[in-house]
């Protein structure tokens, strides 16, 4: 995105940032802990800046506030909760329901369940697809569901009803992994276009699939193993295998930050390790207060956090980064709102903004937890604003989508401080990939 088509996104005003701790190694515990009897992989919400637990033992969906890490409301999708998926206008959830064989929708204003999409199968995991669209694991096989108009399509046969599935940010692609005497298959599906589906070499890939997520432009997916090569990096397209990532053996989640940069993974202690994507470097260490369950990570859509469900029951809150930068990641057109930053009082700070996410180092890229920028320098990177924060260490910067906005767009933002001179003082914000949606969602 251009510079003066982001000054339309948020005009020049006064901003404030806020600063956690020093940018090294260091353990770090959750504020906030919310308690619920069996959590089942979670599910970002962007434009309400929450996060979703479904409870696969009382059906229960609990919106939990990325802010502070609280409630914020609930409902009951059925009788059990298997997996969840949004669909593509943030206006609906999907919940599938294995007892009752078939996808609870749930409408996100009023959260409450609106409709039944019965599948005749027991429905497990799910992902979001193109348009009105949603992929679904069911013991009939891998499903392309048309929400709208309930018709469904078979992607596979035979699917195992433990198989994960993921999409890419648009749902025009999807992967299905599922593990098969000690090896894992992988088979990619183009959603919005007629080409034939990719599967994986045979038994190139060893181990248990324990979760996987897919690259900022789909070119990658990533798939984790409880084998003793860790990550399978493959290509996103063909499946070829790129490489693996060696956090192995014995991995039981991993999680990705909304703009790809960064990765965080557990082998089921309080130890969570952070990795850069680009050189798969170590970052900063983060230390849960209770040990991590399978598939048990997710960060927040702002990526200021990283929700841990802990084997106590615990959803629970830890921050990631020196500086805050926040306002809601998916945006509608008319949408009016503030981007707020949070930092060391009277300390200068720096907003920059590119459209695509990256790597900008200020530290040595193999040196321990380097700082760096997650925006791309060779395709427009540009500093927007600059200034000093208040007394309090804040700022704020209103915004407002006008209706002639273009769009659907994307912008990536983040923010340093500089509270001393010098290169070593600077501390960089969590980065916001924030999504303004096509003017067919109203």
């Amino acid at each position: 995105m251009h510079y003066h088509a982001f000054r339309r996104l948020i005009p020049a005003a006064a901003i404030v940032c806020v600063v956690a701790s020093a940018c090294h190694r260091s353990r770090h515990h959750g504020a906030t802990t919310l308690r619920i009897t069996g959590i089942c992989p979670l599910l970002a919400d962007g434009s309400r800046q929450q996060l979703y637990a479904g409870d696969p033992t009382t059906g229960h969906v609990v919106a939990v506030s990325t802010t502070n890490g609280q409630p914020v409301r609930s409902s009951v999708a059925g009788n059990a909760v298997a997996g969840m998926a949004l669909d593509r206008c943030y206006d609906q959830l999907f919940a599938a329901l294995p007892d009752e064989q078939g996808i609870a929708v749930l409408d996100l204003r009023s959260f409450r369940r609106i409709a039944r999409l019965g599948l005749g199968a027991p429905t497990y995991a799910l992902a979001s697809g193109w348009e009105d669209h949603v992929i679904a694991v069911t013991t009939r096989g891998l499903l392309d569901v048309g929400v709208d108009d309930f018709t469904t399509r078979t992607l596979q046969a035979d699917v195992d009803p433990h198989a994960i599935v993921c999409s890419d940010r648009r749902g025009s692609r999807a992967w299905l992994i599922q593990s098969v005497d000690d090896a894992i298959a992988v088979s990619r599906f183009e959603l919005s276009t007629d080409a034939p589906p990719a599967t994986s070499v045979p038994s190139s890939l060893q181990g248990r699939s324990i979760g996987a997520c897919a690259s900022f432009d789909a070119d990658r997916v990533y798939v984790g193993t409880d084998g003793e090569d860790g990550i399978y990096v493959l290509d996103g397209e063909t499946l070829a295998k790129l490489g693996s990532i060696g956090v192995g053996p014995d991995l039981v989640s991993l999680a990705v930050n909304a703009t790809g940069t960064r990765m965080y993974v557990s082998r089921g202690g309080g130890l969570v390790e952070s990795l850069n994507l680009d050189t798969y470097a170590r970052g900063r260490d983060l230390f849960a207060a209770s040990d991590v369950t399978e598939r048990g990570l997710i960060v927040a859509p702002n990526n200021q956090s990283l929700f841990v469900t802990g084997s106590d029951e615990s959803l629970s809150a830890y921050p990631l980064f020196d500086v805050r930068i926040d306002m809601p990641t998916v945006l509608r057109i008319g949408q009016c709102g503030a981007l707020t930053l949070d930092g060391t009082p009277l300390a200068p700070w720096f907003m920059f903004a590119n459209s695509m996410p990256g790597y900008l180092y200020v530290d040595a890229p193999q040196s321990e937890d380097p700082r760096f920028f997650d925006l791309a320098c060779d395709t427009g990177f540009v500093l927007l604003f600059s200034g000093r924060f208040d007394a309090a260490g804040h700022a704020e910067i209103p915004f407002h989508i006008t209706p002639d906005y273009a769009a659907p767009s994307e912008v990536v933002l983040q923010a340093a401080e500089l509270p001393r001179r010098g290169r070593a003082n600077l501390r960089i914000s969590n980065p916001l990939a924030v999504q303004i949606l096509a003017r067919t969602c109203r």
